[in-house]
């Protein structure tokens, strides 16, 4: 009889410092354009924000 193929999920959250491996950098999460700043560049009532995420692709 055949064993039925398993699953592991070996996923992680990622958050913004997570050190992964020695010597690898960790990732940065932050705003690429805030919801103050995008005041001030559009028009009146209009704001939103917009992330960025710069990592390894190791991570």
């Amino acid at each position: 009889m055949l064993n039925k193929p398993q699953l592991i999920d070996l996923s992680h959250t990622i958050e913004n410092g997570l050190i992964t491996y020695k010597d690898l950098p960790a990732p940065v999460i932050c705003d690429f354009l805030s919801r103050e700043i995008s005041k001030d560049i559009y028009k009146e009532g209009t704001t939103f924000q917009i992330g960025k995420i710069e990592m390894v692709t190791n991570t």
